[in-house]
Order: C-alpha cells, then sequence, then structure tokens
C-alpha cells in the first residue's frame, strides 16, 4: 500500500509559503471525501479506448463502481466554435471500454465542476 502524506505536511507547506490557503483548503476537502490522495510511489500511465466523442471543458467523477464518469464539456461546431455538450461518457476501467449513457444532462455544460455523492448520485454545479 502507497504511503499516504498527513495534513500536517500540507500545513507546511502553508506555512512556508509554498501554497495559498484556498489551495489547501481544496486540497484537505478533497482528500477528506478521498477524491485526492498522495502517494509516494509515482504513478503509471496505461493506454485505454478511445473516448467515444472527443471533448474538453468537462467535469469527471469516480462512481461507486470505480467507473469514471466525464459530463458535458464541449467540442467545435465547424471546428471553429464551441457548442457545450449534454452528454453523459463512462469509463469502465475493468473492461477498458466506453460508452455513452442514454441519460443526458438537462443543461448542456462546459467548465462545471461535478461531486461524486452517495448512491451513484452526481451534483453538477456552475458551469456554462
Amino acid at each position: 500500500m502507497a504511503q499516504r502524506y498527513k495534513p500536517s505536511l500540507l500545513l507546511f507547506f502553508l506555512h512556508a509559503g509554498i501554497i495559498d490557503l484556498m489551495k489547501l483548503l481544496s486540497v484537505i476537502i478533497l482528500m477528506w471525501f478521498g477524491v485526492l490522495s498522495f502517494a509516494a510511489e509515482p504513478y503509471r500511465f496505461i493506454p485505454v479506448d478511445n473516448i467515444p466523442q472527443p471533448c474538453a471543458g468537462h467535469a469527471s467523477v469516480v462512481d461507486d463502481q470505480n467507473r469514471v464518469i466525464v459530463l458535458g464539456g464541449y467540442s467545435y461546431f465547424l471546428e471553429v466554435f464551441p457548442v457545450a455538450s449534454n452528454l453523459i461518457r463512462i469509463f469502465d476501467p475493468k473492461e477498458n471500454k466506453w460508452s455513452c449513457s442514454r441519460v443526458r444532462i438537462k443543461i448542456p455544460r462546459m467548465y462545471a465542476a461535478a461531486v461524486a455523492l452517495s448512491n451513484n448520485r452526481i451534483l453538477i454545479v456552475g458551469g456554462i
């Protein structure tokens, strides 16, 4: 199991001026919800299946089944105009496959934030 850095180390970074208070609070909140953890060992990158429709400016979360859920974002119309998306794309790392959900976001969004809640619910906030 990877060694985890303690929040006291983050407080040292704050005191030393390496990070500011808002970044520190964001990191602690993400660590509290288990979204972010600092591992002492380096990460390994592995190739995965291509996403069904390219997008940028999306939000993403990991659900209760360890699938990556990619929400909204934008793609280009006529390669010039960004168009917000209401698609929900799902990546299953066990099968190395992408799929699109039949459910759509009610209002297309780009640059939104998302948080995975209990019971496979997702809260989407902000965006344009």
